[in-house]
């Protein structure tokens, strides 16, 4: 018995010894970081290193990466080649562009793919070849494809447009007229003046910054014709008229002479006051709206029709499934422009949308 304690008991000290022994070994060696693993690089560094490098751009003062059309425009198109490849992946990415709004963070998702993928399928390849054909379509001889806007008399054009915002928005409001449509009709009809031989808009115009008031054959700064606006008038009291616009509108203009036709050319021709120029426009495109709605064509959305519309008058005014842009013929420096067309071009061109925004709700319904 006293040999089984005796045995017993060295066991227990060889084992308390061993024990200690391990545990100063593991003490040392988690100090002295033996155990570290010493890694290895990742497969794809070269990539990341690559996407790395192009971080380059400008930040805000908030933070956020600045980015250029160009790029934006790119990120859609890597969208499409990924989504020839990995669908999944392309909609998780616009999905969560979609919610967020953040090309910075887009773009990394996007490039979280294209390291992730295999030389047997090369994105960066695509990519780059898309980035080509951007170089290759840049307009080198114009900072913007619509060249009038570089041009200094649109830039004087602006601002005296700028002066009449609450007259136009006012007029616009009453007719029931998106406000951006009624200053498409008036670019259209002052931008006529760009001619270089039109000397009042060197001499007057541009150095004080006004617009210009027609008075020979089209009246007031928006061109209306004397009959035209005769048939405006006749339109809104006249329940039988196609171009009728209802109860509601039929005393937009009420005569307070007994000579209508003095009264009605001294309104558009005031040079004080532009309010009556932009109602009867307000009105010309409403009633011609409501016509062609009535007969089942919408031309809602289709500001080039009604600027066209607008310049070629109510007898032209034909519903049909194809309408035609078009309208005088306007000269802007070496380009011959439609009225419909330069209608088109301002509408879209993002110019003065500060003043006159693009809205979703562009008609008010009778």
């Amino acid at each position: 018995m006293k040999k089984f304690w005796k045995i017993l008991y060295r066991i227990l000290l060889w084992g308390f010894a061993v024990v200690g022994l391990g545990l100063s070994i593991g003490y040392l060696a988690i100090t002295n970081q033996w155990t570290n693993d010493s890694g290895t690089t990742d497969f794809n560094n070269r990539k990341f290193q690559e996407v790395a490098a192009k971080e380059s751009h400008e930040r805000d003062s908030t933070g956020k990466l600045l980015f250029k059309a160009n790029e934006i425009a790119q990120i859609a198109y890597k969208l499409m080649i990924i989504e020839k490849y990995f669908p999944q992946n392309a909609s998780t990415i616009l999905r969560e562009f979609e919610k967020t709004g953040d090309f910075e963070y887009a773009n990394k998702m996007i490039q979280a793919v294209n390291i992730r993928t295999t030389d047997s399928i090369d994105l960066e390849k695509e990519f780059k070849a898309k980035e080509e054909i951007f170089m290759e379509n840049r307009n080198l001889k114009s900072k913007n494809l619509f060249e009038w806007i570089d041009l200094v008399e649109w830039q004087a054009l602006k601002e005296a447009i700028k002066k009449d915002k609450k007259l136009i928005d006012s007029a616009a409001k009453v007719c029931g007229v998106e406000p951006r449509m009624i200053a498409t009709c008036l670019i259209g009809e002052q931008i006529r003046l760009f001619k270089s031989d039109r000397e009042i808009f060197k001499t007057v115009l541009k150095p004080l910054k006004i617009l210009s008031v027609g008075n020979y054959i089209s009246f007031g700064v928006t061109g209306i014709k004397d009959f035209t606006a005769i048939a405006v008038e006749n339109n809104l009291k006249n329940p039988s008229s196609k171009f009728y616009l209802g109860p509601k509108y039929e005393n937009l203009i009420n005569f307070q002479t007994a000579d209508p036709a003095t009264e009605r050319m001294n309104n558009l021709v005031n040079y004080k006051n532009h309010y009556y120029s932009y109602l009867y426009a307000g009105l010309i495109v409403r009633q011609i709206r409501e016509q062609w709605k009535r007969e089942g064509y919408d031309i809602s959305y289709r500001p080039e029709i009604l600027a066209t519309l607008f310049n070629v008058g109510f007898g032209w005014s034909k519903p049909k499934p194809n309408p035609v842009v078009g309208g005088s013929h306007i000269v802007i420096g070496e380009k011959t422009y439609t009225f419909g067309g330069i209608g088109y071009e301002f509408y879209y061109s993002g110019e003065l949308t500060e003043e006159f925004p693009y809205s979703k709700v562009k008609w008010t319904e009778l």
